[in-house]
């Protein structure tokens, strides 16, 4: 298990450098802090929030995630992108894949169209297809438990990623700042 914010400073220098996989998973325990640990991280990619009609969020409708929302993620992807506007995937929940939905996205991830990324967010990696899990560049994060010593105000990173969520961006990156060191 890696420190959070090591893991979004190593995923943002990937991406200033032109070689982040283009396909990553955040795995870990607590699922809402994979989640605000992945939109730091897409925040660092787009200099700010997202811009809309660049991202798409996946997540379970009722017990799953099903082969629908993976076809109109494809679609999606179709649209034009190019290097100053990617297209990203976050899928939250990732372990709640149906198994025709893990399908359908296994053939995305083994020919993904140009300038295309995704994120995958699982607090059960080990629940995760193998098919999908081998064509995925996994990042492992414990949150709730790991002692911060390099902010002293906040005792853990759930701590910090919650007062972070409520801060504007330049706010945000100053209390995050310590973590991205040389």
């Amino acid at each position: 298990h890696a420190a959070a914010g090591n893991i979004v400073g190593q995923l943002t220098r990937l991406w200033e450098t032109r070689t982040l996989p283009h396909a990553i998973a955040l795995a870990g325990s607590g699922a809402a802090d994979l989640s605000g640990l992945g939109q730091m991280f897409l925040e660092s990619v787009y200099g700010g929030k997202p811009e809309v009609g660049f991202m798409m969020q996946v997540s379970p409708t009722g017990k799953d995630i099903s082969i629908e929302q993976i076809r109109a993620c494809k679609e999606f992807l179709l649209t034009t992108a190019d290097a100053a506007h990617p297209r990203w995937i976050v899928v939250y929940d990732a372990h709640q894949l149906s198994s025709s939905a893990a399908n359908a996205l296994r053939k995305v991830l083994e020919e993904p169209p140009a300038h295309s990324y995704f994120l995958l967010l699982s607090d059960a990696w080990d629940s995760v297809l193998p098919t999908i899990a081998s064509r995925v560049s996994v990042y492992r994060v414990h949150l709730e438990e790991t002692q911060i010593t390099q902010h002293p105000s906040y005792a853990t990173y759930r701590e910090l990623f919650e007062s972070v969520r409520s801060r504007p961006l330049y706010e945000a990156r100053q209390l995050l700042e310590p973590f991205f060191g040389e």
